[in-house]
């Protein structure tokens, strides 16, 4: 390995490790991802979720192009300033990845797949997560991509299982309404990348506090919120995610997200008009059916419902 992508304490790092084999990291968050550690940062301290980050980006063997210029390459490198968890292109969500697995000072060369052909809505998993989605202002050539990343400084920020049941809700509050300005805007993807952080941290707060009716106590805060205020956010972001798969006909996402926002809220109508329509579209009329007789006993002058409940009758 050449010492000359290092200077100071790092370039005696680096010559000292020459003649060691390339460190491979295979990521559990965004499949594998391989990681050959070029130049050695400081501590042991790596950026979380919402760190603040300013790394310098080389694009190393594939070719970008910018929207409508295909015919331009970029191999150079940029300086850019992130916030862990705000992106929403496949390309730079697998940067924050590989930016979570370094120290400050660090230089790394990282490989790994970017998907050219499917939505993150298309098959979101079971934890309302979506899948990888390609950039809408990059085009990539290659699905492989090689990128070399320097880390300049990150602020420190405490992990979500270190935040107050108040400070969870309240960035769930701001993802909700950033996936609302979005999905407004026509930016369906980033819109539900937005629901489902809101959604992660809500669930942290079931996972890790105890819940009584009055208010969320783990740590007994002055102002904490109620647990049915909680509820009611959870079972909005998810009715919110099920809207943004509906947009691209994703149909079981419809259905496992309005279950979820039903376990919350009973008598959400939304949520079973929704599952309804999801269901009438795979063919699952008795399904719709029993969702429709609900929602209508709960809004029996709602016309929407009652015109579909004789659609599926015919």
């Amino acid at each position: 390995m050449s010492s000359k992508v290092c200077s100071g304490e790092g370039q005696d790092f680096c010559q000292a490790q020459g003649n060691l084999q390339h460190k491979i990291l295979r990521s559990r968050l965004h499949g594998d991802i391989e990681k050959t550690e070029l130049c050695r940062g400081e501590g042991q301290l790596k950026p979380q979720w919402e760190s603040q980050c300013v790394a310098e980006i080389i694009f190393d063997d594939y070719h970008m192009a910018s929207e409508g210029d295909e015919n331009q390459s970029n191999r150079g490198g940029r300086v850019c300033a992130m916030t862990l968890g705000q992106s929403d292109s496949d390309f730079m969500r697998k940067v924050e990845t590989c930016v979570m697995t370094m120290c400050k000072g660090e230089k790394s060369k990282f490989v790994f797949g970017v998907s050219e052909e499917e939505s993150p809505l298309s098959a979101a998993n079971e934890d309302h997560t979506p899948r990888e989605e390609h950039s809408e202002s990059l085009s990539f050539t290659s699905r492989k991509i090689s990128t070399t990343i320097t880390l300049h400084n990150f602020s420190q920020t405490p992990p979500s299982w270190k935040l107050t049941s108040e400070e969870k809700y309240n960035l769930a509050q701001s993802y909700k309404a950033q996936g609302t300005e979005l999905f407004k805007s026509g930016k369906t993807e980033a819109a539900f990348n937005r629901y489902s952080r809101a959604v992660k941290y809500l669930i942290c707060i079931h996972e890790l506090s105890t819940v009584s009716e009055t208010g969320v106590s783990d740590l007994a805060i002055e102002g904490a919120v109620s647990l049915k205020e909680m509820r009611a956010l959870q079972c909005v972001c998810y009715l919110n995610l099920a809207a943004c798969q509906a947009k691209v006909s994703n149909h079981p996402g419809v259905i496992g997200n309005c279950t979820a926002a039903l376990a919350l809220d009973s008598s959400s109508v939304k949520a079973l008009y929704r599952r309804a329509v999801a269901n009438i579209a795979q063919g699952e009329k008795e399904k719709a059916m029993t969702d429709l007789k609900r929602a209508q006993k709960l809004e029996p002058r709602n016309s929407a419902i009652s015109s579909l409940l004789q659609t599926c009758q015919l």
